[in-house]
């Protein structure tokens, strides 16, 4: 006898409900890695046509798995943390199962309400929530670090016009000047 998931696999990388279920990461806090564009195909549900579709796949730090995401999922990132899925590196999530309308089974992120509702919390980021490019300018110059640090105290989504919003606050209360400025805006594509 062959067990077929042993030659097939049951996916391939990405993450599915039976994968969920069996690593048990339902209900339990994730870091999202990364997001990026791919080329997929898709089966039309009303159809039943394939088609070649773009859609945003995240990576976790957690597992290798990587989940596709659906317009429900991609929804409740953009609400939830920000449109730019730069922004979503470093965001806590949490997976739960749904049933659609066609009945299958599929895996969708928790909206902030739901764990609001719930009770829950996400664990303290012991960073701010940056793309990776502004992470690197961070590191690089101390006055666009300090300007993001005060972005994400407040609470202000973190992107590349609200640092440089805070930057030129600095500039304001004397703190850089007009020429450090300028060099930062070229620096964050404002």
């Amino acid at each position: 006898m062959v067990n077929a998931k042993e030659i097939y696999g049951s996916g391939g990388d990405f993450l599915n409900v039976e994968i969920a279920r069996e690593d048990k990461l339902l209900n339990k806090w994730l870091t999202i890695k990364d997001a990026e564009v791919r080329e997929m195909t898709e089966t039309d549900f009303k159809t039943q046509e394939e088609k070649q579709v773009n859609k945003i796949v995240i990576n976790f730090e957690e597992m290798e798995y990587e989940l596709p995401l659906n317009k429900t999922n991609a929804r409740r990132l953009i609400a939830d943390i920000s449109p730019e899925s730069d922004n979503w590196a470093g965001s806590p999530v949490k997976l739960k199962v749904q049933m659609w309308g066609n009945g299958k089974e599929g895996i969708v992120i928790k909206s902030k309400q739901e764990l609001e509702d719930d009770g829950d919390e996400a664990p303290a980021s012991s960073s701010f929530k940056a793309s990776p490019k502004l992470k690197g300018l961070c590191s690089k110059y101390e006055d666009i670090d300090n300007a993001a640090q005060i972005v994400s105290s407040a609470g202000f989504d973190m992107d590349n016009g609200s640092v440089y919003s805070e930057l030129a606050k600095m500039q304001r209360a004397g703190e850089i000047n007009a020429k450090e400025l300028q060099k930062y805006k070229t620096l964050l594509h404002v």
